[in-house]
């Protein structure tokens, strides 16, 4: 997952760069210790590490600061408070802050003995805006439950996710030489176009590719090339790589979809091409849109129908379930595109109008989701 990669990461990173005589480990036993050393150890560092066992927090004291890759740190918290809570500081990071486990954690955040001196590392400006809505919302319950007044007493900085860039290194004999193997192994030609999508491929907890598809196959409608999709990661199952192949079949029939095990050690990189913009580093991932097109969905907007053939095919797309559950029912979907075949291109408005006003929100919502996939079309 990708909290793991991003842990490993930091390892990786903090191992290879780090102003430190020696490395500490706090584990729960010898073997967890051995697999961090033989970690450490692999990267070239000659430095000593040392276990700190996990039934000994005491002795925490001698490092000062105990860093666990999670938000979760209230349970080191009530550990520490049974020996010295000036003894080290506890410092977690933020990942997935959507889930119940974490804002859960969030709300004890008010109620557990942590200190002024302990921090949550928050990676987006974000993410800190979402906890600092969660722990407002348990302040209230609290002064309701208990007519205690809660406050969050520790510290959530904003620290940006990085990346060991010397990995990467696209300017060495081996990244050029890796360029020419990776398109050579996809028969891509010098012309053809090569996009590479890396992550865990689950269209139900992470990115749902129907968008992706849709856009690569207008890419190659547009530039007359051959475009390749290298999907580099894993599939929970085989039936979900089926689910991903099937609907590659339906909004991309012209696109060439391959995938390989990003589970496995590879190098992946080639020099910079001078025709692609560089994109910018930026503290906040919601920021990375801003410079597209942006429109307020008003009732003047005009819908007309997209491409006819895709309407069946998506609702059978097993990838396409999910946001099929969350939009507005079948029959209303039906009543906007019933209306625009009869009357052709329709102001948003006259469309929320075949609904009653209470479902015209979930129907808005869905006919910009339907222009999205290309059923729809919005005339800007």
């Amino acid at each position: 997952m990708g909290r793991h990669t991003a842990g490993e990461g930091f390892i990786t990173g903090f191992a290879r760069h780090a102003v430190a005589d020696q490395f500490h480990c706090f584990a729960r036993n010898h073997k967890d210790f051995t697999a961090f050393k033989n970690l450490v150890d692999g990267l070239g560092s000659n430095r000593p590490c040392i276990w700190y066992p996990y039934y000994e927090p005491e002795k925490l004291k001698e490092v000062g600061c105990l860093y666990t890759p999670d938000p979760n740190i209230t349970k080191y918290a009530w550990q520490r408070r049974h020996h010295d809570q000036r003894s080290h500081s506890l410092v977690g990071v933020f990942h997935t802050t959507a889930s119940h486990g974490v804002m859960g954690e969030i709300a004890n955040y008010l109620t557990a003995p942590i200190q002024p001196w302990d921090a949550s590392i928050c990676p987006t400006k974000a993410v800190r805006a979402k906890v600092e809505k969660v722990i407002e919302w348990q302040c209230e319950y609290l002064k309701d439950r208990c007519g205690a007044k809660a406050k969050l007493v520790h510290q959530l900085p904003i620290i940006p996710l990085g990346v060991d860039c010397e990995r990467f290194d696209p300017s060495t004999k081996e990244a050029a030489d890796a360029k020419v193997a990776f398109r050579k192994r996809f028969g891509a030609g010098e012309d053809d176009i090569i996009c590479l999508f890396m992550g865990r491929l689950a269209f139900h907890a992470k990115a749902n590719p129907m968008p992706m598809y849709a856009g690569l196959e207008e890419a190659t409608k547009r530039t007359g090339k051959k475009v390749i999709l290298v999907l580099a990661g894993w599939f929970g199952s085989d039936a979900v790589r089926d689910q991903f192949a099937a609907a590659a079949k339906i909004l991309a029939p012209t696109l060439k979809v391959v995938s390989v095990d990003g589970r496995k050690k590879a190098r992946i990189v080639g020099p910079k091409r001078d025709d692609i913009p560089p994109f910018r580093a930026r503290p906040d991932p919601f920021s990375l849109f801003e410079h597209y097109p942006t429109a307020v969905m008003d009732n003047d907007r005009v819908f007309s129908i997209g491409d006819k053939e895709l309407e069946e095919p998506i609702r059978l797309a097993h990838v396409a379930r999910l946001a099929l559950m969350l939009n507005a029912p079948e029959y209303q979907v039906a009543l906007v595109l019933d209306h625009i075949r009869e009357n052709g291109p329709t102001a948003t408005g006259d469309l929320l109008d075949l609904v009653g006003r209470n479902d015209r929100i979930g129907l808005r919502r869905t006919m910009v989701w339907l222009a999205k996939v290309g059923v729809l079309r919005i005339h800007w």
